[in-house]
């Protein structure tokens, strides 16, 4: 990943733009990729620093530099480095210096450096002409100059400048306070895939909808979708951890299709307040056309998304239950939710009960990751009338939440359709299933007449009322604005 120090950008009046491939740019990016990867295959064994003095030597361009850095920068990280062990290197120093202090002592002035390494080199039985050149190696082998290059990322040339140009724009996003993502009209596969790679990484975001599908649209399609991400910049801390989650989260975005997102920056040492815009043409094309990172759509390549697995929490309380005897079932989620303000979540599990009667309850979890206490009343305050997918009644929802945030889980209220679990450390299976009692109480005693769950499905947007036609043009506009 590169660091912002390498992202090739200017500002342009209150926005901050990032530089694109001009004329002969990008062929010279490209033998520079070459280049690169080239020479590191030619340094296999040898210390990071012969590596990047190697490097060094590659001839290049002044105004090319910021590129070059970047370049070598996302080699390095696809590349092995084996180091020394700690330890023996920390050995290996004692026996040195105690040795050379005494020989030293019973010297004095007449202490000859280079005839004391020479017989210490032949102690630790070294021979040949650079004995002392590989003690001195051992001495201090354990710094990271000294690790050695076991394995080069034979990446191709453009699909190195690629990843350049993506990463670019992580960088940036490392700078920022806010991300609003723009999604119209994307595949409801598509997209819950990226809402569950936005949970994985326990990122802040709030997703609602915009409009209902168009007339004669995919039924596979979700409406379009506004997504709001807190930046690490607008946290109080775990900055880097969350920025470093954001960064990896937006390299799913091609899962999206077509996009625009905007970011509020603090940039520069000033960390002045500016603006940042990119979207979908910003992307090299193999990039943008196929939901992979660049080198797995350049190579054809499957690899693995976060959609595809599941929080280590969640992991763990699935496997604790099962251990558990319990009038409650749990079952993966993989749907979208909505309520009726528009508000989308995408929770983790489903736990399932059924009574004797055959009335069943089916109650929605999901578990807040980077949550400021705010979030989580918003989060609250939009399920007090329930979840609800596609062609079903609204399901409740229970949060959890770690006791970090100091929330109370009185916030819930007794009325609503959601419930809060705070939690301290880890999701108890115990204390978890009182919670679900209460809110099922709390569920079946407002909807008395609610049936077992029915399959949950991709939902589409609540139906918006009809205008009325005797409605003037600013009271319509009054309306609009208070729904907002």
């Amino acid at each position: 990943m590169l660091t912002a120090d390498l992202v090739r950008a200017r500002r342009s009046g209150n926005s901050l733009v990032v530089q694109r491939f001009r004329g002969d740019d990008r062929a010279r990016a490209e033998e520079y990729a070459r280049a690169i990867v080239d020479t590191l295959a030619e340094c296999m064994y040898q210390s990071r620093e012969e590596a990047t003095a190697a490097l060094a030597e590659i001839p290049r361009e002044a105004r090319d530099q910021k590129l070059f850095d970047g370049l070598v920068k996302l080699v390095f990280d696809r590349c092995t480095f084996e180091g020394g062990s700690h330890e023996q290197a920390e050995s290996w120093r004692a026996r040195l210096f105690l040795a050379a202090a005494e020989a030293r002592r019973m010297q004095g002035t007449s202490f000859d450096r280079a005839a004391f390494l020479a017989t210490h080199a032949a102690d630790e039985k070294l021979d040949g002409e650079d004995a002392v050149e590989r003690l001195l190696g051992r001495l201090w082998s354990d710094l990271p100059g000294r690790d050695r290059l076991v394995h080069v990322a034979r990446i191709l040339p453009e699909v190195l400048v690629d990843a350049y140009i993506f990463a670019q724009y992580q960088a940036v996003l490392l700078r920022a306070r806010e991300l609003r993502i723009r999604v119209e009209q994307p595949r409801a596969d598509d997209l819950r895939k990226f809402l569950r790679t936005l949970k994985f990484h326990r990122l802040l975001f709030r997703a609602a909808t915009e409009d209902s599908p168009v007339a004669g649209a995919e039924p596979a399609r979700a409406p379009g979708l506004q997504i709001t991400l807190d930046g690490p910049l607008s946290l109080f801390s775990a900055n880097t951890k969350y920025g470093l989650a954001l960064a990896i989260a937006a390299s799913h975005l091609p899962l999206l299709g077509s996009f625009a997102a905007e970011a509020d920056l603090l940039w520069g040492k000033e960390r002045r307040v500016i603006g940042f815009a990119f979207g979908t043409e910003d992307l090299p094309p193999r990039v943008a056309s196929t939901p992979q990172s660049p080198e797995d759509a350049a190579t054809g390549r499957q690899g693995s998304t976060a959609a595809d697995e599941e929080p280590d929490e969640i992991t763990r309380l699935q496997a604790a239950w099962t251990t558990r005897s319990s009038a409650w079932t749990v079952t993966t989620a993989d749907e979208i939710l909505v309520a009726p303000g528009g508000e989308v979540v995408v929770p983790d599990l489903y736990f399932h009960r059924r009574g004797a009667d055959g009335v069943g309850v089916t109650i929605a979890l999901e578990v807040l990751g980077f949550w400021s206490r705010d979030a989580v009343f918003r989060r609250i305050d939009a399920a007090a009338h329930g979840f609800a997918p596609q062609r079903g009644a609204p399901i409740p929802v229970l949060f959890c939440a770690s006791e970090r945030l100091r929330v109370s889980e009185s916030v819930a209220g007794e009325e609503g359709l959601a419930g809060l679990y705070v939690f301290k450390g880890a999701l108890r299976p115990s204390a978890l299933e009182t919670h679900l009692d209460d809110l099922a109480r709390r569920w079946q005693a407002r909807l008395p007449e609610a049936t077992a769950p029915t399959e949950v499905r991709v939902p589409r947007d609540p139906p918006r009322p009809k205008p009325n036609p005797k409605k003037s043009r600013k009271q319509k506009v009054t309306s609009k604005d208070r729904s907002a």
